[in-house]
């Protein structure tokens, strides 16, 4: 039912109490008994409740489970080794280990022959066997049964407790007495519904899928092949040994890092949050709690037992005598002897009047017989009470017992019904999937059948079409080969014919090279003969100068280092442009004609200069002249390039 129609008729069945109360005389005044009530009290109390998973726990689970599976597919192991003296026909392995023994022990030899060989009777055979139960084996076999047990629980606290529900809880008491009759009336209304946890909803629900998962995983990882293999190990305790594999392997490492975690976090991986609000009540709400106050007091008035007639059989009728209940105290003190039933009663502890004879022998006697039975009887009620008293505790018991078993089979039911009722989905989701299965592989096949239709008659379309167009294609294909191979005759006979153009331009270089090397050294004996004599009379003419005048010797020394300055410098700007042009002379000679693809001499062909003639260009380029006479000289020498062998320097 919504809300707005329970708003509505909340609305209207206030209006129909107000109108009572107002119209009727006997409803206000009761409405006014009820208000003045001195037993009467009445609260509401809004509760909200709000729980957060703790994601340091999943988080580190989710890590060290990724190390888990890595030593699970992959373990360590041990190789042993086991030595065993056998008969020689029945060793399987034998090593430098098994010489040796046999070297010690003489009795396990049969015989040897001339040649040296030795065949023995026994020798220590070498078997060796892959050992998983190792001790970090062990400790990864007890981290994942201390895993299963930690999400387990965990899991199972949150599945009980894990409901959060927002409610408000209303609790009316009151105790009215009209005209001598007492009405008391105790409410108590609760509504509730579930919470959205703070807006964490959806968060929660994914942390809860993520322990889900971690849970199904630790399952696995009990029942997977290492842990088969590891059956019968025996298990880790703290404090652990720190062996070099848990220290420096980072998977075994970060399985140590769990165990640690484990160990130190006692949290149950969720937290609650409650907040309890008091509902404030103004004059509305009290007439309205008053008026469902006033509605139970008239029901139950109108309806009362005594005004109605009752079937006797289900009336039951029973009387009450109370007794006295002794505690342990009065059992201590009175040493069992004082029972239900020894109250003083009449004429008990009468005291006898003065003047009474005392009883006769016969009297007393009496007496203590009387005594001795009243003793015997109440040992006897003391014995049914002590009786009845052990047979109500046992069918106490048994009815507990009963109820236990019920219970139990009642669960026991509910349970086989779940199961049955999971394995019933279970199948037909396992139906409906090998169904989808069988329908989609029947899909693939027809597609494929299809395929291959297709694929079949577009290679007899195209074998057809290659068939006809095989003869043009012949055609055109012996033509295209023929003016290739006519192509390639040409392009042959061109390269021939630069080759010939390449080694024959090369021939004139070298005849050129030579040429210029013979002007060269005429060139320099020349300038070395100028040069002796413009010395000699640059001698005479400064030794005539000096005598004569030491200022005009001195400016003209000026005017010929000015002079020699700029010869050196017109010197060499000469040298740099014939290099120059030199060098563009080869670069253009070696770019205009390609490698030929037969070896040939190599340009530079020509003789290195003697060292005579290095002396000469050494000392024409670096003589400073001391007459202008050499200008000319020097001007009209060309130096050709010098090519160096590899021994020379």
């Amino acid at each position: 039912m919504a809300k707005t129609k329970l708003t509505s008729l909340q609305k209207t069945y206030q209006k129909r109490i107000d109108s009572l109360v107002s119209s009727r005389q006997g409803f206000s005044d009761l409405a006014d008994v009820l208000r003045h009530s001195d037993d009467c009290f009445i609260v509401q109390r809004s509760r909200e409740e709000n729980k957060i998973y703790d994601e340091k726990w999943v988080a580190n689970l989710e890590t060290g489970f990724e190390a888990v599976d890595m030593i699970i597919k992959n373990p360590r192991t041990f190789i042993k080794e086991d030595a065993q003296v056998v008969l020689a026909a029945l060793a399987k392995r034998i090593t430098s280990e098994s010489v040796q023994n046999l070297a010690m022990h003489s009795e396990y030899v049969r015989e040897i022959d001339d040649k040296g060989n030795v065949t023995p009777d026994k020798i220590l055979s070498i078997s060796t066997e892959e050992d998983f139960q190792i001790y970090e084996n062990r400790f990864v076999m007890t981290l994942i049964k201390k895993l299963v047990i930690f999400i387990e629980r965990r899991y199972k606290f949150i599945r009980d407790h894990g409901e959060t529900r927002n409610s408000d809880v209303l609790l009316i008491h009151n105790v009215t007495t009209i005209d001598g009759v007492t009405y008391e009336c105790d409410n108590r209304i609760k509504v509730s519904r579930p919470s959205d946890d703070n807006g964490q909803k959806e968060h929660n629900a994914e942390l809860l899928a993520k322990i889900l998962r971690l849970r199904d995983r630790a399952s696995f990882y009990l029942h997977c092949p290492f842990m088969q293999k590891m059956s019968g190990a025996k298990p880790v305790h703290n404090p652990l040994s720190m062996t070099n594999l848990l220290l420096k392997s980072p998977t075994y490492h970060k399985a140590y890092e769990l165990w640690k975690f484990i160990d130190s976090y006692e949290k149950l991986g969720i937290d609650y949050s409650v907040k309890e609000t008091n509902q404030s009540f103004d004059d509305t709400y009290y007439k309205e709690i008053y008026g469902l106050i006033m509605g139970d007091i008239l029901t139950l008035a109108s309806h009362q037992i005594d005004s109605s007639e009752v079937s006797p059989s289900l009336s039951k009728k029973k009387k009450i005598t109370p007794r006295v209940l002794l505690s342990l105290d009065d059992e201590t003190f009175l040493d069992g002897k004082f029972t239900y039933y020894e109250f003083p009663e009449a004429g008990d502890n009468v005291k006898r009047a003065k003047g009474t004879p005392a009883p006769d022998k016969d009297k007393v006697k009496e007496i203590k017989q009387a005594e001795e039975r009243r003793l015997a009887e109440e040992k006897k009620k003391a014995a049914e009470i002590a009786a009845k008293q052990a047979e109500f505790k046992r069918k106490q018991d048994l009815q507990e017992a009963m109820l236990a078993a019920a219970k139990r089979k009642k669960l026991e039911a509910r349970l086989a019904q779940i199961i049955a009722a999971q394995q019933a989905l279970q199948k037909k989701v396992e139906e409906e999937r090998l169904a989808r299965e069988k329908l989609e592989q029947e899909k693939a096949r027809q597609e494929q059948i299809r395929l291959e239709k297709e694929l079949l008659e577009k290679t007899r379309e195209g074998v057809k079409k290659e068939a006809v167009e095989d003869k043009v294609d012949d055609a055109k294909i012996l033509a295209a080969a023929e003016k290739e191979r006519q192509e390639q005759l040409a392009l042959e006979k061109k390269k021939e014919a630069e080759a010939e153009a390449l080694q024959k331009e090369q021939q004139a270089l070298a005849e050129e090279q030579a040429l210029q090397k013979a002007k060269l050294e005429a060139a320099l004996a020349h300038a070395k003969e100028v040069e002796i004599a413009a010395q000699e009379s640059a001698k005479k003419a400064a030794e005539i100068a000096a005598e004569e005048k030491a200022k005009l010797a001195a400016e003209k020394a000026a005017q010929a280092q000015a002079k020699i300055a700029e010869a050196e410098a017109e010197e060499k700007r000469k040298e740099a442009e014939e290099k120059s042009k030199d060098e563009k002379f080869l670069f253009m000679v070696n770019k205009g004609h390609p490698r030929p693809t037969n070896p040939v001499l190599p340009i530079a062909k020509t003789p290195s200069p003697t060292s005579e003639n290095k002396e000469k260009v050494f000392a024409l380029r670096h003589t400073k002249p001391t007459s202008p006479a050499l200008a000319p000289i020097k001007k009209s020498i060309k130096f050709a390039p010098i090519v160096k062998k590899k021994g020379d320097k």
